[in-house]
């Protein structure tokens, strides 16, 4: 890790940064991973998922799969079904929505080492 305007490395750290600041103060750091974070993918059209409202599968030639699941607004949902994870707790996802087709959804990415 490294605090980019003290010009300083503060080598490794592990689950938290904690950093002393004066009222309406700021840092930036940079933090890079340790090693490489293994993810599982989960396909929003996957037949295992379940679609409610008016949400539905579509074709997409952009996305990982070739469709994508769309009208997701207006009560349209998709809900992860089967979905793993290694560590109990809270877990950070990532949605991958794609860059011209929200709010419609791809996949999402699981992490699977922490």
């Amino acid at each position: 890790m490294r605090d980019v305007w003290n010009r300083r490395d503060l080598g490794p750290q592990k689950n938290a940064i904690t950093a002393a600041l004066p009222a309406h103060g700021s840092r930036l750091f940079t933090v890079r991973p340790g090693t490489a974070l293994a993810t599982t993918s989960y396909e929003a059209e996957a037949s295992v998922n379940t679609l409610t409202g008016n949400a539905s599968v579509g074709g997409c030639d952009a996305c990982s799969g070739g469709q994508k699941v769309g009208n997701l607004y207006v009560g349209g949902a998709v809900r992860f079904n089967d979905v793993t994870v290694r560590k109990a707790g809270t877990n950070t996802i990532t949605f991958d929505s794609g860059t011209w087709y929200s709010p419609d959804i791809d996949r999402i990415a699981v992490p699977q080492t922490l």
